[in-house]
């Protein structure tokens, strides 16, 4: 069986959208994170969960160049990837 590719595309509510991903992993459902017009929160325990996923290997993207501790993409190649997802899931 094929394993699920899921994108969560996070917008507002990142703490929320984070324990979620590391909620996925622990299922073995590949995840990649999507960034958009926000920077990072700095906050705990949101900052714990970014570096568990980093950890993990789990790619979190981003559309600012400010978030240096993400990967940058660009709108367009965010649409472009997020094609490629089984499931997408909003936050």
């Amino acid at each position: 069986m094929k394993a699920k590719k899921v994108a969560v595309v996070v917008r507002d509510r990142q703490e929320e959208a984070y324990r979620m991903v590391l909620g996925l992993i622990t299922l073995n459902i590949e995840a990649e994170v999507f960034l958009l017009n926000s920077d990072v929160e700095v906050s705990y325990p949101v900052t714990e969960y970014i570096a568990h996923l980093a950890e993990s290997d789990v790619p979190i993207f981003s559309n600012r160049k400010s978030n240096e501790s993400l990967q940058y993409l660009s709108e367009e190649e965010i649409g472009l990837k997020l094609f490629k997802y089984d499931q997408i899931l909003a936050y």
